[in-house]
């Protein structure tokens, strides 16, 4: 199938990732798809057939995510979060960059 037209349909921010959903319209095809791309980065490995839900899209950011800072909760992907060299043992021992602070290291 060809794509007939992109188009960002929505923003969010949702723990501090600003997150967009694109529509998708098919050539030859009436249905649409919706993908959800954060921080400029497409995340869908299969698209929406309809406009995804709240807990939908937290489930794909929470796919991509693998740590979570332990203040705010947001998801912390790649080399952005620190850390924490005090942190108890058995204790999530990892900082998103916002939260950060310096008596933390």
């Amino acid at each position: 199938m060809n794509i007939s037209s992109e188009q960002i349909v929505d923003t969010f921010i949702i723990h501090g990732i600003t997150v967009e959903i694109q529509r998708i319209t098919w050539r030859n095809d009436p249905g649409l798809s919706f993908d959800v791309i954060a921080d400029g980065e497409m995340l869908t490995d299969e698209s929406f057939d309809a406009f995804p839900t709240g807990g939908q899209i937290l489930g794909v950011l929470r796919e991509h995510a693998t740590t979570f800072c332990r203040f705010c909760g947001r998801g912390i992907v790649g080399n952005e979060g620190h850390l924490i060299g005090a942190a108890e043992p058995g204790t999530n021992p990892w900082c998103c960059d916002d939260d950060w602070d310096e008596r933390l290291r």
